[in-house]
């Protein structure tokens, strides 16, 4: 006897809670899935499978957020894979989608979602039903909400972001006249006082003042630097519509 078939809400209701645990560049797709693999699920219970890429200190969160759903959905027997990190993961999810054997819900980044969603590779959320399990669109800022949406539909859930951490020297800054009387930096309030602030280190260092990480394949950590700070000036990047 094969496990119960999963409807679109037995699915929301069992899934809905693994797309509220934060808010951003990732989200949650519930995939166009079909035929796959021989199921470790017990015919009693329904079977439900979940792509990850999260490893490190977010896996184990992670893991944490999943154990909390198998207790709170003892009839749900969910089957989860971690898989590796960037372009091979995107090429897998993707492949098993356009051949029937897509999980229910998996994880992509938002940049990623105009590839997947246009070519029928994702199911779209009905969002009354996710109303129906606490997951609101105002519950989420509008900008990071807006970007899970295709075509007018919804197709993912934000699920976590990703913070910009500012380090800072504090010998180089208390001789640049940057700190406080307790040794923390001052607060910069604004362009201006950020771009002086940059300028007092030049002085005393005669070396750049800023340096963001360039590491990975894609080096994109100066891109995310430059987009928030241009953001923050109003500015706008021209692209196609639905870019990432």
């Amino acid at each position: 006897m094969p496990p119960p078939p999963i409807t679109r809400r037995r699915l929301l209701g069992g899934a809905a809670g693994l797309g509220t645990a934060g808010l951003g560049a990732a989200g949650l797709g519930a995939t166009a899935a079909g035929c796959a693999a021989p199921s470790s699920v017990s015919p009693d219970r329904t079977r439900l499978r979940y792509w990850h890429l999260f490893g490190g200190g977010d896996g184990v969160n992670m893991r944490a957020m999943l154990d909390r759903f198998a207790r709170e959905h003892p009839r749900i027997g969910m089957e989860t894979a971690q898989l590796e990190w960037g372009s091979p993961y995107y090429t897998k999810l993707g492949m098993a989608g356009a051949g029937g054997r897509a999980p229910e819900v998996a994880v992509l980044h938002l940049a990623r979602l105009p590839g997947f969603a246009p070519g029928r590779l994702l199911d779209p959320f009905d969002l009354g039903l996710l109303a129906e399990h606490g997951v609101r669109p105002a519950d989420f800022p509008r900008n990071i909400w807006r970007r899970g949406a295709a075509g007018g539909r919804q197709y993912a859930v934000p699920l976590d972001t990703h913070p910009m951490v500012l380090y800072y020297h504090t010998g180089i800054c208390e001789k640049a006249g940057l700190l406080d009387a307790d040794g923390t930096l001052r607060p910069l309030r604004g362009t201006g006082e950020f771009t002086r602030a940059l300028r007092a280190v030049t002085r005393v260092t005669k070396k750049p003042a800023l340096v963001a990480e360039t590491l990975g394949s894609d080096a994109i950590g100066p891109w995310r630097i430059f987009a928030t700070c241009y953001a923050q000036r109003l500015g706008v990047v021209d692209g196609e519509a639905g870019g990432g």
